[in-house]
Formats: structure tokens, sequence, C-alpha cells
């Protein structure tokens, strides 16, 4: 855990495709160490590495390099991480890593202050050091990546790769007995290898995987794509330099550019989303809130009977008010003093990490003990996290009523010293106040959780932070005024109380202005002149086109606090990743004691199937929106789109001229459904009978083998060989037995005697 001052894209010049950073020594090229090694074993140099063709002509005469393949391996894995450390040391133990943040954020404190408020690095000396040794990252990365795609492309390219007539004179070749079959040349400009057929395609898939995750779809195409000459039609310098966007504005223009639009059709799909996502407190939704406070009650009751003081706040999207119905789930701030106090202990090292994640651990359990026996209230499948990051005991509360599952269970959260997350909560709140944002928001949710990429634990973006990427967005069109900037702060007169303890949550920055400050001050204008009459379909047309392809997610992370494409990626030291969203949280900041990535969760495969549907909605969504007819299958084909409630879906208007085949295909789905239903029930009690059955078989057995045990040891004395060796062992072991009886008779006679 390492925080740095944030880095920012303007620090970054470009000249002739390559960068530098502001400031550095003049016409020095920076790049990764790595990258370096893979130039010197291809004998080339940074000036003439953009290699434009293949080399096909005297090759024969080229130099065998064994360690070519490695090199390239390792430049391309080391690319991926941004220059950082492979971590092969394995899991840091809880306690030091609390160690690690207490020393951090003691640190920081010392550099600003004990009467700072805010923990927020300075101009000190040891901040510039710390900024200095990572201000190259980007440069270098980017850098690095425009010599590995010279290098790569016309090796992976060649027409001789696996020319078995190619006889090297230096080398091992295709057709040596020696060697085999499944090996292919690498043919770089200067030397040549010979490497197994598999790890060549290692090598190709994982360089095809890195250039679609950074650049478009067909992105391959444009790469080997040849012109006159034979030459490659774009340079390496032009590719990276277009993951390299410094200005936010310009791209509204290109998020929201719909020539051939058909503005009934939009007036169409804004209605529907209206309809979809607007407040609406139905019977249902006011029995899911009732349902949610008897809860919290119960639970602080039970709560409160161990720890005094104890105190629940619902956070999420119960508090944000962004719950798509048939949630049934709810997220709880626990507050517990004691928990306070340990922190407060452990902070000011009167303990250290390894005390306070056991005592951490007690406090936890002691609650889950607490839900579990509860007689009044039936707490089932209660369990704790202690070494998350967030500590945290789950659950079900059987008896909840909760109108949306069919038995009334409503599963919860409890989370403890997390009050950053009501903090964010409201913070999410106020930015859906404005004008169409809650629909957009709620629309992006409702697609996220449709296509089941809105869960961390999977390997992609949790709800929350799709909520966040929509902020950002809006920020970047100039739709939305960022709430944390500074000098709007100063515009509304903001002042920080020093005794409200939610301007400073954990020792954070967590101020901010509301939607009614920003309105009543009247001060702040939309940016640009396209997003005033905005709707909310081409609102998430934009959406889906900012994140397929426009924004440049290779060197820039997502920050709501600065609402503009300024923020390096590399600020996060140790969780950007190259090919992968790096996602700042509005609080938790690059130069906090808690610097908190909400991408790091993301796995490649999660990375590439978001990137993919992102950009699948966007075609879909941009043929909705140029249709010329509204008729037909228009809304339940956007419905299908964005829509994931399966009461919403069925409630969309049905297929013309097909009305009662579509609703006797949901019949039939619908029993299917609760055939399998049954089916899975009644399996599961025949599972459940089968089980009982061997348990009582089990137990039976037991008691038999017991049975035969105690009548073979009975019988002892009955066995043929009464005189030889075995019946004589027999008789003093019976012998022996008898005597222990009777001086066990004897003992227990004495004491009666005694009492008379």
């Amino acid at each position: 855990m390492m925080a740095c001052v944030p880095l920012k894209n303007s620090e970054i010049t470009i000249q002739n495709g390559w960068l530098f950073p502001r400031g550095g020594e003049a016409g020095k090229i920076e790049i990764l160490p790595s990258s370096q090694a893979l130039l010197s074993t291809s004998r080339l140099d940074v000036t003439n590495c953009d290699i434009m063709m293949c080399t096909t002509t005297c090759v024969e005469k080229l130099p065998h390099q064994p360690r070519l393949p490695d090199m390239l391996k390792a430049s391309l894995a080391d690319i991926e991480r941004m220059g950082c450390p492979s971590l092969r040391g394995g899991r840091v133990g809880n306690g030091k890593k609390l160690d690690g943040q207490r020393k951090l954020k003691q640190q920081m404190q010392q550099q600003n202050g004990d009467d700072a408020g805010f923990v927020e690095v300075g101009g000190r000396k040891k901040a510039e050091d710390n900024r200095n040794s990572v201000d190259k990252r980007t440069v270098r990365t980017l850098n690095s990546l425009r010599v590995l795609i010279g290098i790569m492309r016309p090796i992976l390219d060649n027409p001789r790769r696996k020319d078995e007539k190619l006889i090297m004179e230096d080398g091992p070749s295709i057709s040596d007995s020696s060697n085999g079959k499944g090996h292919q040349y690498l043919i770089s400009k200067n030397v040549f290898s010979l490497t197994a057929s598999g790890k060549v395609g290692d090598i190709q898939g994982a360089f095809r995987r890195l250039m679609c995750n950074l650049f478009e779809e067909n992105i391959w195409a444009k790469v080997v794509e040849k012109g006159e000459n034979e030459q490659y039609s774009l340079t390496a310098g032009e590719l990276v330099e277009s993951l390299l966007k410094q200005e936010a504005h310009p791209l509204a223009k290109m998020c929201l550019d719909l020539p051939n639009i058909n503005l009934q059709a939009v007036a169409k799909l804004d209605t529907t989303m209206v309809k979809c996502f607007e407040i609406q407190h139905d019977e249902k939704q006011y029995q899911l809130q009732q349902s949610i406070n008897a809860t919290v009650d119960k639970l602080e009751q039970h709560i409160a009977k161990k720890f005094r003081g104890t105190a629940l706040t619902v956070y999420g999207s119960c508090l944000s008010g962004l719950a798509i119905e048939g949630s049934h789930d709810v997220d709880i701030s626990v507050h517990i003093p004691e928990l306070y106090d340990l922190r407060q202990s452990f902070e000011s090292g009167h303990i250290n990490g390894d005390s306070y994640a056991k005592k951490m651990k007690n406090i936890l359990f002691t609650i889950k003990r607490c839900l579990e026996s509860s007689r009044s209230n039936r707490f089932e499948n209660v369990f704790a996290i202690h070494q998350a990051r967030v500590p945290v005991v789950k659950g079900i509360d059987m008896d909840a009523r909760n109108p949306f599952s069919e038995d009334g269970r409503l599963h919860f959260d409890l989370c403890f010293l997390n009050s950053i997350a009501v903090v964010n909560s409201s913070l999410i709140r106020e930015y859906s106040l404005f004008e169409n944002v809650r629909v957009l928001m709620l629309s992006v949710k409702s697609f996220a959780k449709l296509n089941r990429v809105a869960s961390a634990a999977d390997g992609t973006a949790s709800s929350y932070t799709w909520m966040v990427l929509v902020i950002f967005y809006l920020q970047c069109l100039g739709y939305v005024p960022n709430l944390q900037c500074p000098n709007l702060l100063e515009e509304h007169d903001f002042e920080v109380d020093p005794t409200n303890p939610w301007h400073a949550v954990g020792g954070l920055n967590t101020c901010f202005l509301t939607r009614d400050a920003i309105r009543k001050k009247n001060t702040w204008k939309r940016g640009c002149p396209i997003v005033f009459e905005t709707s909310p379909s081409s609102l998430l047309y934009g959406f889906f086109r900012f994140y397929s392809g426009l924004f440049p997610h290779a060197a820039t992370a997502v920050s709501v606090r600065f609402g503009d494409l300024s923020l390096q990626k590399a600020s996060f030291q140790n969780s950007s990743k190259l090919w992968r969203l790096c996602i700042e949280d509005p609080f938790e900041t690059c130069e906090s004691h808690i610097c908190h990535d909400l991408g790091c969760h993301i796995d490649e495969a999660g990375q590439k199937r978001i990137s993919t549907l992102l950009r699948e909605a966007c075609g879909a969504l941009k043929e909705l929106m140029e249709c010329p007819s509204v008729d037909g299958d228009f809304v339940p084909e956007f419905m299908r789109l964005v829509i994931a409630d399966e009461k919403k879906q069925s409630s969309a208007p049905k297929k013309r001229g097909k009305g009662k085949n579509g609703a006797r295909k949901a019949k039939q789905q619908n029993d299917r459904a609760k055939n399998k239903g049954v089916a899975d029930k009644q399996a599961n009690e025949a599972k459940k009978a089968k089980n009982s059955r061997e348990r009582n078989g089990n137990v039976q057995k037991m008691k038999n083998t017991q049975k035969k045990s105690n009548e073979k040891f009975q019988g002892v004395d009955d066995t043929p060989d009464t005189n030889g060796e075995g019946g004589r062992r027999n008789r003093k072991r019976n012998n022996r037995r008898k005597r222990s009886d009777q001086n066990g008779e004897q003992k227990k006679k004495e004491p009666n005697a005694n009492a008379r």
C-alpha cells in the first residue's frame, strides 16, 4: 500500500510518436528495463526499432539468438504490469497489511501537520522523491509498447515462419532431425530464433489480447495492414499516440454523434426508460422498505445486547435510491464504540496489526454467535469474513416478510468500520438528483446485472463501480458538475466543520456539495452546448460509446474527484494494469493512506467481457435509434437489451400479430421453470432421505460391530484352547478385570460407610 502525488497527463509531451516527461532530460527516450534487454537481444536500438516491413531476403545468414522468445515474453508481461514488479512472494498477512497502512497514515499526517484535518500529500521533499520515482511509469510503459509493436509485428507476420525448406547457416533449422516437428522461426531484422510452436502461439495470443484490450475490436487487421511497397500502413508511434488523450470535452461530440437519428425512435426509447426507471413507490416497494427497517431494528437490538451503543445505518442502493425492483438485499454499516476504540488503539501504536486482527475476529464471531442463537428471530446462513478489506457478517432474515422473495427472506450484510460507504452512497445520491441522471444510472445498472458483469467477486465491476463510471462520463461531457471541486466549493462558500464527523471520515477529505446548493447558487453552467438537449437514450448511447473505444483507459484513470482525463493510471502503483480499467474511489484516493482502485477486482476475462458487451450494446442501441419504424419489435428489443428485472421484461409490449404465440411461449417457459423447481425440490428431499438412511445405517453398523466385539470378548473363556498358551493369557486377562471391578466396588462403598 503506497500513496503518491497524483500524476497528470498534462505533464507528458509527445514528439515524433515518443513520450517524454515534462521537465525531464531533453531527447532521452525512457523505456522499461525488459524492453531495453529486448532491444539488446534483437541487436536494435530505439532509433530503428520501428520495423515497417518483414525480413524475407538473406534470412539464411541471420545469427541465432535463442533468448529472443523469452525476451519477448518478459517485455510483454512487464508492459502489462506497467513496470511494476511481479508479486511472487505470496499473500501478505492481514496484520502486516494493517501495520503498513498505519505507518503510511502516520507519515502522511506528519507531513501535513497535526492540524491538517485531511490526509493530502503536500509539496514536501519526501513526497517529491516519491513522485519522481513513479512519474515516468506511463512514459516508459507506452514507449516500451511502441518498441514491442515495432519488433513483434514483423516477426509474427513473417511469411517464412513455418518454411521447412529454409536452412539457416548459423543455427538450427526446422528440417533438422534433432528438432523434430512442431517448431517455428521467429525472424527479426537482425537475429532469428527457432522456437516450439506452442510457445510461439502463447506469445502471439498474449500480444493479440493486449492489442484488442487497448485498441478497438478490429485493431489487429489495422496493425498488420500493409500499403505500398509492402510496408505497414500505421506506424507503432501512431498507434501508441492514440492511447493518450488529454482533452475531455471534444469527446462529447464524438459520443453523441448520430447523424441518421430518428427523433420518433428516440422519443419512444425515452418514454420507455422513464416508465421503467422513474421514481414510483408502489405497494411492494413500500413493503420492502418496511421490511428493511424491521430487519435493521431486530439486528440492532441483538447486537446491542453484547455491545452497548450499537448503531446501524443503511447504505448502498437503499440509501442512494438506486435499487432495482426485485432486489432483496440490504447493506448495513455497523457502528460499535468498542470497535472504534480498538481502531484508535491500533492507530496510536498501542497494539500491533496481529493483535488488532485477532480482537476484530473475536468481535465478529461474537456477533455471529449472537445472531445464530436468537430464539425470537430466525437468522440463518450467518457467517463472518474477518480478513476482508471491510470486515463483514452476512446472513438471512427468514422472517423479514420481503415482498420480492417467495418465502419472505431478506439477505443482509453487516459491515464494520465502513462509515466511508455511507458517504459514498450519499455522493452517488446527490449526483442522481440531476436531470435524467437517475434514469441513466438505473439503466446502466440494469444492463450490468442483466449481463452478469456487476459483481467484483466474479472478476467484473461492482454496481457501485458502474455508478462511478456513469458520473465520470457525465463529468467529461460537462453534463454534471464536479461536486468535490475545490474551486466550486469555494464559490459556494462551503466551510469545513471540524465538529462534523462526516466531513473527515477516517481522516479523509469527504466534503462535497449538494444538488440543492448548486441550484441555489446557480453559478455552474454546462460546459458543452451539445448536451443541453440530450435525452436519456442519447446519454445511454453516449455511455456505451465512451467506454467502448473513446476513453483512453490504457494510460488514464477514471477519477470523479478531478472529473476529466487528467489522472494517470500510473498513480496507482500496485494495482494498475495496462489492459484494465483503473477507477479511483471518490474519497479513498491515490494520495490517501487508503489507496483504493475500484477496478482492481476486474480480471482479464472480466475486462474482455465488459468491453465486448459495451461494443455490442453500442451497436444495437445505435440501430434502434436510427430505425425508421418504431412498430413491432422495437420496444421489446430495447427491453431485452437493458432491462434486467423479470417483472418489467414481462410487462413489455407484446409483438404485434404474435401475441398469442408469445403468451403461449411465456406460459411454457413458466411451466418449465415451475416443473424444474418442483423437480429440484423433490430431488433435494430424496437426497436428504438418502443421507438420513445412510446415517442410520452407519449408526446401526457401528452398533452391530460393537456388539460383536463385546460378544467376542465375553466369550474368550469358551475357546477350545483352554489348556494352551492362548487360554492361559485369556484367563489371566479376565482375572485382572475381575479384580479391578472388585476394587472399584469397594472404593464406592467406603464413602458411604464413613458417612454412616
